[in-house]
């Protein structure tokens, strides 16, 4: 798994900001089960049922307006589902 935050907007602050976060996957299954959560300025993602999980931070200059899945192996989405969060603000 990774999450690649080299364009995720301002990274003058710290030079390893902007990099590609990675983790092997632990579980052997074929069925892949993905939770993602994106807001404004984070991302976090739950993979087989909590076995790997990322929280990742970001800072762009716009609201972000896409979401790239990538796959090293054949796959097949079974559901994709897209909800509003409620802000707490």
């Amino acid at each position: 798994y990774f999450l690649d935050r080299s364009k995720a907007g301002d990274s003058t602050f710290e030079k390893v900001f902007a990099q590609k976060h990675t983790a092997p996957r632990l579980s052997d299954s074929k069925r892949l089960e993905l939770s993602l959560y994106v807001d404004a300025a984070s991302a976090e993602m739950f993979a087989d049922q909590g076995l790997n999980v990322f929280t990742d931070l970001f800072f762009p200059s716009l609201v972000p307006q896409n979401l790239k899945i990538i796959t090293t192996s054949e796959a097949q989405l079974d559901l994709i589902r897209v909800s509003k969060i409620k802000s707490i603000w």
